[in-house]
């Protein structure tokens, strides 16, 4: 398993990371043992990074967590959660506000048994708290000791620009990671948000690299989202946009590109993330343990300079797609609204 640096910092994470399972409780499986084996798997196979937040089954993903790492050596592991989203209904129960930003920590130290975390995240903007409160708060836990790095997740292009100038005010060391969904077919953070964490010295958490498991290749109509799998559980209407006609066609032209470069389409879909140095690691999640080895197995590729023309030929073909149904969708508007009234 490769491991690469986050950001600026020091600290190794694997290519590969595992993140908890959340949601629907119908997709998370409900034996523990089951769930405790996945994590044992991912680090028997060289996974180190285990990404979790306080929220994930109000608490639960992280004792989970928390009880598999029992059994593994702590220096061995990096663990990452997050803090910012509700947990529960009380007034300072979500939000950046450094009230809350040193509850949630001694909370998730609590679940997760652990003295300090290696990784502590903002899981989202919080528009209603001074920045400066925030990174002073994460300050404080860095001096004390009980988080050694700090990452945000899901800020774009504005929100972290904002944040690197609230450190930079305050005078403390800005973020090393942001966690943001990257993948095959959500590409948005390319053109702008990628070239600042790069200058910035931070690196690329890549959660949903699988797009719900889509880019695994196995759903191939839009009835294949049944009730019982992630992408049906996610409900209808976005079950929908996923398995879109463009989404679907571009799996036809995908899968057969990976099948002559010897590989599955999850592992096309991981290494085309892991191809690019700003992303530290790409986090998968699992349901069964031998699903693992196919993810991990995506770590060492390689792909060729002619196989990522054809990937990106793909794409673009899928855009095109996409905007040709959007003009269409907008004529046929603009035509409707021509007609008389009655």
């Amino acid at each position: 398993m490769p491991h690469r640096r986050l950001g600026r910092s020091g600290l190794l994470v694997s290519a590969i990371g595992l993140g908890s399972r959340y949601g629907p409780m119908a997709e998370i499986p409900t034996d523990r043992t089951a769930r405790l084996a996945i994590i044992h798997r991912a680090f028997t196979l060289g996974i180190n990074l285990f990404d979790t937040a306080d929220v994930y089954a109000a608490g639960d993903e992280e004792r989970l967590l928390g009880e598999a790492l029992r059994d593994l050596p702590r220096s061995e592991v990096v663990v990452a959660s997050k803090c910012g989203l509700a947990m529960g209904a009380a007034a300072n129960g979500r939000g950046l506000s450094r009230k809350h930003i040193v509850e949630s920590c001694h909370g998730s130290l609590r679940r997760l048994g652990l003295d300090y975390l290696d990784l502590y995240q903002f899981h989202a903007p919080d528009p209603g708290t001074p920045l400066e409160e925030s990174v002073a708060a994460i300050d404080l836990l860095q001096r004390q000791g009980l988080i050694l790095y700090w990452g945000v997740s899901n800020y774009q292009e504005l929100h972290y620009q904002e944040l690197l100038d609230a450190c930079r005010a305050v005078g403390v060391q800005p973020p090393v990671a942001d966690q943001i969904k990257h993948n095959l077919l959500r590409r948005g953070a390319e053109e702008r948000l990628l070239p600042l964490l790069r200058r910035s010295g931070a690196a690329v958490l890549a959660y949903s690299p699988l797009e719900q498991g889509f880019l695994t290749g196995k759903y191939r109509s839009p009835a294949d989202a049944a009730a019982g799998n992630r992408l049906g559980q996610r409900g209808p209407e976005a079950a929908a946009a996923i398995l879109s006609a463009h989404n679907l066609a571009a799996m036809d032209d995908l899968r057969p590109l990976a099948a002559q470069a010897g590989l599955t389409t999850t592992q096309l879909a991981l290494a085309w993330i892991l191809r690019e140095p700003v992303v530290a690691s790409a986090l998968i999640g699992a349901t069964r343990a031998e699903q693992l080895d196919d993810c991990v197995a995506a770590s060492g590729v390689a792909l060729a300079a002619d196989l990522l023309d054809a990937i990106d030929r793909v794409l673009r073909l899928r855009l095109a797609r996409i905007r040709m149904d959007d003009c269409t969708q907008e004529l046929r508007a603009c035509e409707a609204s021509l007609q008389p009234t009655s």
